[in-house]
This record gives C-alpha cells, structure tokens and sequence, in this order.
C-alpha cells in the first residue's frame, strides 16, 4: 500500500499556528485589529476560511484569496502592498510552526510503506514545513495543486498522486483531517481513507476513523518495533 498525508492539521498543529500568528500581528497594529488580539484572531480565522472556500471552489486564485484577506483590513491596498502585509503575518505564522507530538513517531513506525504528501497548500512553504521538522526523508512525493493541476476535494490530486507512485487508486491510503475535502474526497477517487479526528467532532459512521497518528499503525496492521 501506498500511503499518502494531509500536512496542516494532519502533521502539523497549524491551527494553533494561525491563531498565535493573528494574535502577534494584531499586536503590532491595534488601529487596524483593534485592541482584543484573540477577538481578531477568532475573525481572521472566520476570514480565511471562507476565502479558502473561495478558492476552492475555483472562483479566485491563491494569491487572490490571500490578498482579499488583507484587504478585508486595508481596502485600499493595491496587490504589492497586500502582498506585504500577508508576508508580515506568515513571518508570524511560521515562528509558531509546531508538530504533533504523534507525528514522528507513528511516521517511524511506518517506515517501511512509500509514503507522501497531498496538500492544498503554497508549494515553497509546505516544502519549507518538511525540511524545518525533518520530515522530508519520510516522503518521496509532495503533491500540491501547483503541480498536480487540481486541488483537494477534487479526484484529479489523488490521480495524479497514484500516478506518480506508479500505483493503483485500491493500492493508495490517505490520511488527513477533513471528513469532507480528505476522507471523502480520497474516497471518491477510490482510494482507502482515513479521518484524523483531532478535534473530536462527531463522528460519521461512513468513514474509517482515528483520534491520533499513534491509532494509525495498529490500523495498518504495523506492529511496534
């Protein structure tokens, strides 16, 4: 079997990240946040979900999600100025980057399988999350909608992610923590999948399921070193 991941909220905790990121910039500029850093927090969040959700349903680029973001906050910023001020908050974002606690050792245990990586993120910053945690030497595949011409929920990443492994859809896994745009998705492409669960949201009967990485051996049939 083939074995493919999600990186943000699968490998990486990137939804503490993003909150101690908006909190940090929301310090450094109160007349534009206002004076509540986690009330920003709790709306810019708000914000990039819903033009993620833009994005994913193809009605504007990624670059043009990023900088309508911005301008939810500065209207009259043209794009190099935008693009200035997302490249602020990133610069928080990342110093805030940090691993699940389960993540390398469920990857170790895992060692034997080929695995990889689907993402709907920015190629040069997903790269940069492997490299920073060691994590690069896991994968031998980075699979993002840049170089695949799709993006999660649609069939076509998983394509050409099995393509790329020179395997077949009942041949790949996929593990991510998104019912809908991983799970069902990888599903729907007819591959195995799997729902990392972190949040405890409720469950859904119709997907195989786990709580933590750790669960995820055991599942596969890996047995401890």
């Amino acid at each position: 079997m083939y074995l493919f991941f999600d990186i943000d909220d699968t490998l990486l905790d990137s939804s503490r990240a993003e909150h101690l990121a908006a909190c940090d910039w929301a310090e450094r500029h109160p007349e534009v946040f206002g004076d509540d850093p986690r009330a920003f927090a709790a709306a810019w969040r708000s914000i990039s979900v819903d033009y993620y959700r833009r994005w994913v349903r193809g009605e504007l680029s990624f670059i043009e999600q990023r900088r309508a973001r911005i301008r939810y906050y500065w209207p009259t910023a043209d794009d190099a100025q935008a693009d200035a001020h997302f490249a602020e908050y990133l610069a928080h974002y990342r110093q805030h980057w940090s691993l699940f606690a389960d993540t390398q050792p469920a990857l170790g245990l895992l060692a034997d399988y080929c695995k990889g990586v689907i993402t709907n993120g920015e190629p040069s910053q997903q790269s940069d999350k492997l490299r920073t945690f060691g994590l690069g030497r896991f994968f031998r595949w980075l699979v993002t909608p840049a170089s695949a011409g799709y993006r999660k929920p649609q069939a076509g990443i998983f394509d050409v992610a099995a393509a790329l492994a020179g395997a077949k859809a009942t041949d790949c896994c996929y593990v991510g923590d998104l019912p809908n745009d991983d799970a069902r998705a990888a599903r729907n492409a007819g591959w195995r999948s799997i729902w990392l669960n972190r949040r405890g949201d409720p469950p859904a009967k119709d997907i195989e399921t786990i709580t933590t990485l750790v669960e995820l051996p055991a599942l596969l049939g890996v047995r401890a070193r």
